[in-house]
């Protein structure tokens, strides 16, 4: 029941993109109900913009704060912290840094984590970041990786 930070961004984006087009065509409305003099009705519609209005202003306000969150990989503050750094595993996802990366090269960059998980399907690593719950997720096939994503667990039954 979890979800990744990709999937929790576009549907951010869905709710922001929504609300512009909402406000627009709301705003589209009441301009051409005050042109044909129909001013209490232009007032009535009004309302809702004002909704729209707050929505945009919320939604707008984290889409935007997601799209300038790059930050440059810094080994020496990312080893010194036990709960790394959000905004840098998010840009190493983001620009896909570690795809590719061998098992020792990952451990040599990013150190060694207790969180790992490794079986006859699956090899992962995870390390916590310090944004909540989210943690940095790499799974690895033929000791390179092969996935790299942000991953926050969600509440199950």
């Amino acid at each position: 029941a979890g979800e990744t930070l990709t999937e929790k961004e576009n549907r951010e984006a869905i709710f922001f993109y929504s609300a512009v087009i909402v406000t627009i065509a709301t705003l589209y409305i009441v301009h051409s109900r005050l042109k044909t003099n129909r001013r209490f009705s232009a007032a009535g519609i009004s309302i809702p913009l004002l909704f729209a209005f707050y929505i945009l202003g919320l939604t707008g306000q984290v889409y935007f704060t997601n799209l300038n969150s790059h930050q440059t990989f810094d080994q020496t503050k990312w080893e010194q912290l036990e709960r790394k750094p959000f905004k840098m595993a998010k840009t190493m996802t983001k620009d896909k840094v570690l795809i590719g990366l061998t098992k020792k090269q990952v451990i040599d960059k990013l150190g060694v984590t207790k969180d790992t998980f490794a079986n006859e399907n699956i090899d992962c690593i995870k390390y916590w970041t310090d944004k909540g719950t989210w943690e940095l997720r790499l799974y690895f096939k033929y000791d390179n990786v092969t996935e790299s994503y942000l991953y926050e667990e969600g509440m199950g039954n």
